[in-house]
């Protein structure tokens, strides 16, 4: 029997780059990592303002966000990373085929991710000069290898 999937995006007539989080979407939990060749930092964060001092700091900061029902963090984070409205509706919108696109200084990958025999999730991946942002649509941490090996 086929399976029927209903795409979740904006509501018809909405402007391109508008950002609206799907019913049922986890609520997020940020995670940080500053590194460059030799440190590593995990700070805390307590507000996502604190991420504008934490640019420069290290070669890279490493922002994983895991649950996308926060639309204004999703907001804030573009905004900070001068993201495209239109790459930020990729994110919220999880029903997104795999795909690689170039918008200025980054580039923004959408992939799926195996999380339970042939259940998927999307991952949103924004990789610019001095930093990386990935956008999971619920906790469970397909990065826990990479950052393990960062740590080591």
């Amino acid at each position: 029997m086929a399976r029927i999937i209903r795409r979740r995006g904006s509501p018809a007539g909405a402007p391109p780059g508008t950002l609206i989080a799907h019913s049922g979407a986890a609520p997020p939990s940020l995670r940080v990592m500053l590194y460059g060749d030799t440190e590593l930092h995990e700070p805390a964060l307590s507000d996502v303002g604190e991420l504008v001092g934490m640019r420069g700091r290290a070669a890279v900061l490493w922002v994983d966000v895991a649950g996308l029902g926060d639309v204004a963090l999703v907001r804030a984070i573009g905004q900070l990373f001068g993201l495209s409205e239109l790459t930020l509706e990729d994110v919220l919108n999880i029903h997104q085929r795999p795909k690689v696109e170039r918008f200025g200084e980054y580039l923004f990958l959408v992939v799926r991710s195996v999380t339970t025999g042939t259940d998927t999730e999307q991952v949103g991946l924004f990789l610019g000069p001095d930093f990386v942002l990935s956008f999971q649509e619920r906790a469970g941490d397909c990065f826990d290898q990479v950052r393990q090996r960062l740590r080591h």
